[in-house]
């Protein structure tokens, strides 16, 4: 089956307008009246759920997305590990500093810095909005 001109594949940049609502109805998230937020379509720089569920849309279209806590912000207890190049933290940390930091959802993460070594650092956390679905109101602004 061909895609429809317009309609989103993987590895398109997307142009979105959204809202996210968390299992107990709060909205943890929107663009509002900002400006959209562009993703990549099937990256893994955005919640998976988000990513994948817009491949297949067209600007214009509105849908809301059902995203299970595995797909969002992963599973309660589950620990996310990441490795950063050491040249994005302050001189002054050590490994087992805690480090708090404030992503775009202005949400505030826990980061513990497990281990250095040379050029690059590994730190696990828990997001805050483990645990919960989400249901993700979007709008496909541009493809």
């Amino acid at each position: 089956m061909m895609p429809v001109m317009g309609q989103v594949k993987e590895g398109d940049q997307v142009a979105i307008r959204y809202r996210a609502i968390a299992s107990d109805r709060r909205v943890l998230a929107t663009t509002g009246s900002g400006p959209a937020l562009t993703i990549t379509a099937g990256s893994d720089d955005v919640l998976y759920g988000l990513s994948h569920g817009v491949i297949g849309m067209q600007p214009g279209e509105k849908a809301v997305l059902a995203i299970d806590a595995e797909d969002a912000f992963g599973v309660e207890g589950e620990v996310v590990e990441r490795t950063i190049p050491r040249s994005r933290f302050p001189p002054d940390v050590r490994v087992g500093d805690a480090l708090q930091l404030t992503c775009e959802s202005t949400s505030i993460l826990l980061w513990v810095v497990e281990e250095g070594a040379g050029d690059t650092w590994r730190l696990s956390s828990q997001h805050p909005f483990a645990g919960q679905d989400l249901e993700l109101h979007i709008e496909i602004v541009d493809v």
